[in-house]
């Protein structure tokens, strides 16, 4: 079985497989580089965001080509780690978050991986709910401070948000804010690849508890990481003995075609 993987600042993929061979998948939206590993039978396909030299803006990313080439490699579900800034009081810096929901703020040209045909996706439950179950029991036998549910507020970046906007996005229903959860999501559902994302919290948001910082958040990233590291390779563990089955591959099948 295939598996993906999607991470970003920091990520140390060794805990998941010593080995790590270098590949690239070539896509009508560029040459996509992944590193493969083989994890007993599974093979795991991993993506980082930022590009090899973790130079890569939010804004900048590859999406379209990323998600193209998991379609090509025949990659049917994919976890991905997510860092994040909490518009919760009660979700603090350093928690995990299993996200359930979004709430899409981005404004840029609308990401979707449809080209010259399209379906009307079902999004009710936009993160794959057998997976989310892994990356929730996972947490639990590892004791990761976690929460089991969170509303994902996407925004386009690179700026950090105003303190009236993570008031705003918190009256209506979010949890935590990023810059690169939605559009992963909504083009792995249109391509019939199940999606699941673990959100590391690394602030709060503007206003709740002062200015954000680039450094302040690097380096809390670097502080838990570990923890998000080992919460992944222990669903790549459980993957490897469970067949995961749901719906999500069946939501794109009703296309329509146009010129």
């Amino acid at each position: 079985m295939k598996v993906g993987l999607i991470v970003s600042t920091g990520f140390d993929l060794s805990k998941i497989a010593e080995q790590w061979d270098g590949i690239n998948c070539e896509t009508q939206w560029g040459n996509i580089p992944f590193r493969k590993a083989n994890v007993g039978d599974l093979t795991i396909y991993a993506a980082t965001r930022n590009g090899a030299s973790s130079c890569v803006p939010p804004h900048k990313v590859n999406y379209k080509g990323i998600m193209a080439s998991f379609k090509k490699l025949g990659i049917a579900q994919i976890v991905s780690s997510s860092v994040v800034g909490s518009l919760n009081p009660d979700i603090r810096p350093g928690d995990v978050v299993i996200l359930d929901q979004f709430l899409d703020f981005t404004k840029r040209t609308p990401f979707t991986a449809f080209e010259h045909e399209f379906a009307f996706c079902d999004f009710t439950e936009p993160y794959c709910s057998r997976l989310r179950a892994l990356l929730i029991g996972v947490c639990g036998q590892l004791e990761i401070e976690h929460h089991k549910s969170g509303c994902y507020v996407g925004v386009d970046g690179p700026r950090y948000e105003t303190a009236a906007e993570v008031r705003m996005f918190h009256r209506l229903g979010g949890d935590v804010v990023g810059m690169t959860n939605v559009q992963e999501c909504i083009m792995a559902r249109e391509s019939g690849i199940c999606y699941s994302s673990a959100a590391l919290v690394v602030n709060y948001g503007a206003g709740i508890a002062g200015p954000v910082t680039r450094k302040d958040c690097y380096e809390q990233t670097l502080k838990k990481i570990g923890e998000l590291e080992d919460l992944i390779a222990g669903v790549i563990v459980q993957l490897r003995n469970v067949h995961v089955e749901c719906s999500c591959s069946q939501v794109p099948l009703d296309l329509i075609t146009y010129k």
